[in-house]
C-alpha cells in the first residue's frame, strides 16, 4: 500500500510539473495581440458591432492567470448614431491558478478604468443594448450543482473614472452619471467587506454629487456616511440597501442651502438653513420619501431643552454676578 501511495505521489508530482512547465511556455511564447483581428471578428459575428482593440492585450498564466486589455471601443447599434456604445481605457483580472484545481476561485483584483457607456432609447421605445443579451440557455441541473461547489474569494474590485450617459428620446430627457469610483475589498461568501462609492448625477433638472461608504454582508449594504450635494440642498445620513431585493431603509437630514435656486423660488426661499429629517424606504426603483415626525419632535424637544438650560445658565450667572458685586461693595 505504501509503495502504491508513493507511486501515486511521484506520478501526481510529475503531472503537476508538466502542467506548470506547459503554462510557463504558453505565457512566454503566446502573444494575444497576434489574435486581435480574430477576436474583433468573433465579436462582430456575435453582436453585429465592431470591437476596436487599440490598446495592448496581456496574458500571464503562471503563477496567476492574469488577463488585461488596454483602450478598447465597442460600436453602437446602427439606429443610435456614431457615438460608440462603450469605451474603456483599460481592464484587468487576476485569478489564482492552482486554487482552481481544488474548486476555489481566488480573484486577486478585478479592475475597470475609464469606462464611458452611452445608453439610449429612441422614440419607438427601442434601446441601444437590447440585442446584446441574446437568448439565455436554460441552466441544467449539472451546471447548477457544479457552480454550487465553488468557493469564491475576491481581493478587490476597483472601478475608476466611469461615466454613463443616458438619453431617452421617448421621454425627452438626458442624464449623466459621471466621476463614478468604487472600491470593494475582501469579498467572500460569509464576510463583511468594506465598500466605497463616489459619483455625480446631472440631468435636465438636477445636478448632484454623492459619496458613501459602508460594509456589504449577506447582500445588505450598511452605510453611515451618506453625503449628497445638490444645488439647493445637502443630504446626510445613513441606512441600508439590500442589493438582491432593492429594498432601502435610510434616515437622512436634508438641509436647504441658500443660493440661486432658493432665491429664484419665492415658495422655498424662506427655507434657507432649515433642516428636515426624512425617512427613505421602499425600493431603489420606487422609493418613498416621508418626513420623520418623530425625529422632528425629538429635535424640537432637544432645542427647547437647550434653550431652557441656556436661560437657567444666564439667570444663574446674573445672580452670581449680583452676589459678587454685593460682597465687594461692602
Amino acid at each position: 500500500m505504501g509503495r502504491i501511495l508513493k507511486l501515486l505521489g511521484i506520478v501526481g508530482g510529475a503531472v503537476l510539473a508538466i502542467f506548470i512547465v506547459a503554462l510557463v511556455a504558453v505565457s512566454l511564447f503566446f502573444d494575444p495581440n497576434d489574435y486581435k483581428v480574430e477576436i474583433s471578428t468573433a465579436v462582430e459575428q456575435a453582436t453585429g458591432r465592431q470591437l476596436s482593440l487599440d490598446g495592448d492585450l496581456e496574458l500571464d498564466i503562471f503563477p496567476r492567470l492574469r488577463v488585461a486589455i488596454g483602450a478598447a471601443e465597442l460600436s453602437n447599434a446602427a439606429a443610435f448614431g456614431d457615438a460608440p456604445f462603450a469605451t474603456i481605457q483599460g481592464a484587468g483580472l487576476a485569478v489564482g491558478l492552482l486554487p482552481l484545481l481544488s474548486r476555489r476561485v481566488e480573484i486577486g483584483e478585478a479592475r475597470l478604468e475609464g469606462l464611458v457607456l452611452n445608453l439610449a432609447r429612441n422614440e419607438q421605445g427601442q434601446n441601444s443594448w437590447q440585442e446584446l443579451g441574446g437568448t439565455a440557455a436554460p441552466e441544467s441541473a449539472s451546471s447548477t450543482a457544479d457552480s454550487a461547489g465553488l468557493e469564491l474569494d475576491v481581493g478587490a474590485i476597483i472601478i475608476a473614472d466611469a461615466e454613463t450617459n443616458w438619453s431617452d428620446a421617448a421621454a425627452g430627457s438626458d442624464w449623466q452619471f459621471g466621476d463614478f469610483n468604487m472600491n470593494a475589498e475582501g469579498l467572500g461568501p460569509a464576510a463583511a467587506f468594506p465598500l466605497s462609492v463616489d459619483l455625480s448625477l446631472s440631468g435636465d433638472e438636477v445636478q448632484m454629487e454623492v459619496s458613501a461608504s459602508g460594509a456589504l454582508e449577506n447582500s445588505v449594504m450598511t452605510n453611515r456616511d451618506l453625503t449628497a450635494d445638490l444645488e439647493f440642498m445637502t443630504v446626510t445620513g445613513g441606512g441600508t440597501v439590500n442589493i438582491v431585493t432593492d429594498a432601502i431603509d435610510f434616515d437622512v437630514i436634508a438641509r436647504f442651502v441658500d443660493g440661486t435656486v432658493l432665491q429664484s423660488d419665492t415658495e422655498i426661499v424662506d427655507f434657507a438653513g432649515d433642516e428636515l429629517p426624512l425617512t427613505i424606504s421602499g425600493s431603489l426603483s420606487s422609493p418613498s420619501v416621508l418626513l420623520d415626525f418623530s425625529a422632528m419632535l425629538r429635535a424640537e424637544a432637544e432645542e427647547a431643552l437647550q434653550e431652557e438650560i441656556e436661560e437657567e445658565r444666564e439667570e444663574l450667572q446674573d445672580r452670581l454676578e449680583d452676589r459678587l458685586r454685593g460682597l465687594f461693595d461692602r
